[in-house]
C-alpha cells in the first residue's frame, strides 16, 4: 500500500546543513529530521514508525524547552507602609538614627523588612517606609510575604521597643499609613499630617479655608471629626419644641483614624437667656467623651425658657 503523505515543515525543524539558532547540544540536532515536500511509504508499517521517530524528536525538544526549576510563587506588586513616629510625645526625625522601625515573623521571630530612620533621604525628615515584598505562592525567601500574612511592627530605639503593632498584610499594591505615638505636624499648621493626607489627600499649611462654604474651616472640621470633603456633613444642633416643652440634640464623635493618636474629644452644651448674656453649661452636660452617641437636652419647666438660647462646644484633649 502506498500512502502519500503532504506535511508542514515547522521552523524548529532544520535542514540539514543549515544553520541552526538551537545549542549544538539540542537533542533535534542530535535527531533532527528532514522532510520533502512528499513523502512515500510503502506501507502503514513505514508510516507508522516515521510518526513515532518524529513524535521522539517533538518530545524531546518540549522537554528541552521546560525549565529544570519551577518558581514557588509568582512576585505581585509591593505593598508599602509608611508614617511617622513620635516618642515621649516628640517627634522622630532622621537624624535619629538609633531608631528602627522593623516587620517581624511574631515578638521575637525573624525580621521580614527593617528601615532605620535617616537611611533614605527621599523620605524626608520624618518618615519611614517599609515595602514589603510580595509574592502569589510559597516564599521563595525568609523576605517575601502573602497577602494575608500576619507580622508584628516594631519601633525601637537605644532604651529598647517602644511600640508594637500585630499587623496583617492586605492586597498586593497597596498603600498605608501608620503612625506611632502622637501624629507628627511637619508643617505647623496645628493639625496632624495624618489628618490632613486622610482627608484632603495632601498636606495643606492653610487650614483657616471653608472650600466647602458650609460654615466650617478645615480646623473646625478637624477638630470636629466631621468630613471636609461631604457637604452636608456639619457639627450642628437640632431643636423641637414638641407640647411647650424644648429639646435639644447633637450627635458626638469619637477621636478616632489617622491625626487622633492619643488624643479624646470632649462636648459641653450650654444655655444662655439671651446672645449677649453669659453661657452657662448645663447640668452634667459640661464635660461629654464623643463616643459616636447622641445627646437630648429636654429643657425643664414645661416650656417657661422656650426664649432660650443654647450652643455646644466641641474640644480635643491629648498630646
Amino acid at each position: 500500500m502506498k500512502i502519500t503523505f503532504l506535511t508542514t515543515i515547522e521552523t524548529h525543524l532544520q535542514p540539514v546543513g543549515q544553520a541552526s539558532s538551537l545549542p549544538a547540544s539540542s537533542p533535534v540536532l542530535a535527531k533532527s529530521i528532514w522532510l520533502d515536500h512528499f513523502l512515500k511509504f510503502k506501507d502503514s508499517s513505514h508510516l507508522l514508525r516515521w510518526l513515532l521517530r518524529a513524535g521522539l524528536s517533538i518530545g524531546c525538544l518540549a522537554v528541552a524547552l521546560m525549565p529544570t526549576t519551577l518558581r514557588a510563587g509568582l512576585p505581585l506588586p509591593d505593598h508599602i507602609v509608611y508614617g511617622t513616629v513620635a516618642i515621649s510625645n516628640q517627634p522622630v526625625t532622621s537624624a535619629n538614627t538609633d531608631v528602627t522601625i522593623k516587620a517581624c515573623r511574631g515578638t521575637n521571630g525573624p525580621v521580614v523588612i527593617s528601615y532605620t530612620m535617616g537611611s533614605t533621604p527621599r523620605l524626608g525628615t520624618n518618615f519611614y517606609e517599609l515595602r514589603f515584598q510580595l509574592e502569589n505562592g510559597t516564599p521563595s525567601s525568609p523576605q517575601v510575604v502573602l497577602p494575608g500574612d500576619q507580622v508584628v511592627l516594631i519601633v525601637q530605639n537605644t532604651h529598647g521597643i517602644q511600640f508594637t503593632l500585630p499587623y496583617r498584610i492586605p492586597d498586593q499594591g497597596s498603600v498605608e499609613r501608620l503612625d506611632f505615638g502622637s501624629s507628627v505636624d511637619t508643617n505647623a499648621n496645628g493639625v496632624p499630617d495624618g489628618w490632613e493626607l486622610a482627608k484632603l489627600g495632601a498636606l495643606t499649611a492653610n487650614l483657616n479655608v471653608d472650600p466647602n462654604r458650609k460654615g466650617m474651616t478645615l480646623y473646625d472640621e478637624y477638630i470636629a471629626g466631621t468630613n471636609p470633603k461631604n457637604p452636608t456633613d456639619v457639627f450642628r444642633l437640632i431643636l423641637l419644641n414638641s407640647t411647650n416643652r424644648v429639646q435639644v440634640s447633637f450627635l458626638t464623635r469619637a477621636a478616632a483614624g489617622a491625626g487622633y493618636e492619643g488624643r479624646q474629644r470632649f462636648y459641653a452644651l450650654e444655655s444662655a437667656t439671651n446672645l449677649g448674656g453669659e453661657w452657662n453649661p448645663l447640668p452634667n452636660l459640661s464635660r461629654l467623651p464623643g463616643n459616636d452617641h447622641w445627646v437630648i437636652y429636654t429643657e425643664p419647666g414645661g416650656g417657661t425658657n422656650v426664649s432660650s438660647f443654647f450652643r455646644a462646644r466641641v474640644w480635643l484633649e491629648g498630646p
